[in-house]
C-alpha cells in the first residue's frame, strides 16, 4: 500500500512540474516597445509610444503623435531615430534570450516632408544583456529608420529639422516566440503566424495504394495510439500514465 501511494503522489509531482513549464512560458514572456530619438553628440534620450509589456502571441499597435515628441535635438551630431523592442524577461547581466517579432509597415509623417516607410518583416534577435555604470545594456534590438533617406540628405542639421516638423509614426508588432517557442508551446517555423499553428505535414501524406493493412481484430486496439495533443495538459498526462501503470503491476505482485 505505502509502494502505490508513493507512486501515486510521484505522478502528481511530475503532471504538476510538465504542466506549469508549458503555462510558464505564456505568463511570463513579453515585450515592450517604444519609438526613440538620440543625438550622438550627448547620448540623451527621447522617446514616445512606450507600450505595456505585449504578451507572446500578442499583438499591439505602436503609435505616436505627439508632434513636439522630438522638439530641438541637437544637430552637432547624426541622431539615432528608430523603435526599441526590449525582452521583459531579461533582468540581470548575462541572461541571454532569442525573440522573434513581424511588424507591418512602419509609417511616419512630417510637414512639409513626404511620407516615409519602412517596410514591415519578421525579425529574429538574440540577446545578451550586460550591466553597465548606467543601467543594463543589450537586453533589447531596435529597428533604425534612416533619417538620410527620409530627408534626402546626410546632413545632422537637415535630420533635426525633420524631426521639428515630425508628426507621427505608426505600425502593428506582433510578438511571435520566445528561445524558439511559440505561445501554443509549439516550435517555431519561419513564416508562421501568432494566431495559426505550424502545418504538420505529416496529415497531407496519403498512405500507397498497393499497401494493405494485415486484420487483426485482438491487437487493433492496442496497436492505435492516438494522436499527441497540442496542448502542454496531454503533455502532462503522459507520467501520469506511467505511474498508473505501475500501480496495476504493484497490486499484481
Amino acid at each position: 500500500m505505502k509502494r502505490i501511494f508513493a507512486i501515486a503522489v510521484a505522478a502528481l509531482m511530475l503532471v504538476a512540474a510538465l504542466t506549469v513549464n508549458v503555462f510558464a512560458l505564456k505568463d511570463t514572456a513579453s515585450i515592450t516597445v517604444q519609438i526613440f530619438a538620440q543625438p550622438n553628440s550627448d547620448w540623451s534620450w527621447h522617446s514616445a509610444a512606450f507600450t505595456a509589456a505585449i504578451p507572446l502571441g500578442g499583438t499591439a499597435t505602436i503609435m505616436t503623435d505627439d508632434p513636439f515628441v522630438f522638439d530641438g535635438l541637437s544637430s552637432s551630431a547624426p541622431i539615432t531615430f528608430g523603435t526599441q523592442i526590449g525582452d521583459d524577461t531579461i533582468e540581470n547581466d548575462g541572461e541571454s534570450t532569442t525573440i522573434t517579432f513581424s511588424y507591418t509597415d512602419i509609417v511616419i509623417t512630417a510637414d512639409g516632408y513626404d511620407d516615409f516607410v519602412i517596410p514591415g518583416e519578421t525579425v529574429t534577435a538574440s540577446l545578451s544583456a550586460t550591466q553597465e555604470d548606467w543601467g543594463l545594456a543589450g537586453n533589447s534590438t531596435s529597428i533604425i529608420f534612416d533619417l538620410s533617406a527620409a530627408t534626402g540628405s546626410s546632413d545632422p542639421v537637415e535630420h533635426a529639422k525633420y524631426l521639428d516638423a515630425f508628426t507621427s509614426a505608426t505600425y502593428d508588432i506582433t510578438y511571435l516566440a520566445y528561445n524558439g517557442v511559440m505561445a501554443d508551446g509549439t516550435p517555431y517555423t519561419e513564416g508562421a503566424s501568432a494566431d495559426a499553428p505550424a502545418e504538420d505535414t505529416a496529415d497531407d501524406t496519403a498512405p500507397a495504394e498497393d499497401i494493405t493493412p494485415v486484420e487483426d481484430t485482438t491487437t487493433a486496439e492496442d496497436t492505435t495510439t492516438p494522436a499527441p495533443a497540442d496542448t502542454g495538459i496531454a503533455l502532462a498526462l503522459v507520467p501520469m500514465a506511467i505511474a498508473a501503470a505501475a500501480v496495476v503491476v504493484s497490486k499484481r505482485r
